[in-house]
């Protein structure tokens, strides 16, 4: 015959911290990255890299995660790792984000780094106008302006 209710419903709610069969359960992801962001402010890259590879373990596709790890990685010169994750952002949210390009920009040299500035450049010019239409951030707004100039200038600076 079948299980009772009782012993069912006594089974699930044992299982409720724990998981099924002991596993742990999963991190909450937003205090992982609250923890590492402390650790990155502190230039503690070493205790913040273990919470963001956590992240990253539950949540493959977390984009602030692994641009986050990245940025310690370019820190720490292991750029091989750094633009690994910065292309699985890419190809995760092509058409959200700014950043990832212009540090491909720099990762990488010649046409290649063009277009990563260039993409870049579209993303945050995207950007900058629906900032614009949606609200009256001033503050935001300069702040994409002078990014918008500084890629300019690094763009630029490939020709050179």
């Amino acid at each position: 015959m079948g299980k009772s209710k009782k012993k069912q419903k006594q089974r699930t709610s044992n299982e409720g911290s724990s998981g099924i069969f002991g596993a742990k359960p999963a991190p909450n992801l937003d205090t992982l990255i609250e923890e590492a962001e402390a650790a990155i402010d502190s230039f503690s890259y070493e205790e913040a890299i273990p919470k963001l590879k956590d992240v990253l373990k539950f949540e493959q596709n977390h984009t602030k995660a692994a641009e986050m790890l990245s940025g310690i990685y370019i820190e720490l010169c292991n750029y091989d790792e750094a633009q690994d994750l910065l292309k699985h952002c890419i190809s995760v949210s092509p058409d959200i984000g700014f950043s990832k390009y212009f540090s491909m920009g720099q990762l990488t040299d010649g046409e290649e780094s063009l277009s990563f500035y260039n993409k870049g450049i579209q993303v945050l010019q995207k950007s900058l106008k629906m900032l614009k239409i949606s609200t009256h951030r001033r503050t935001k707004v300069k702040t994409f302006g002078r990014v918008l100039s500084e890629a300019y200038c690094s763009v630029a600076g490939e020709f050179i």
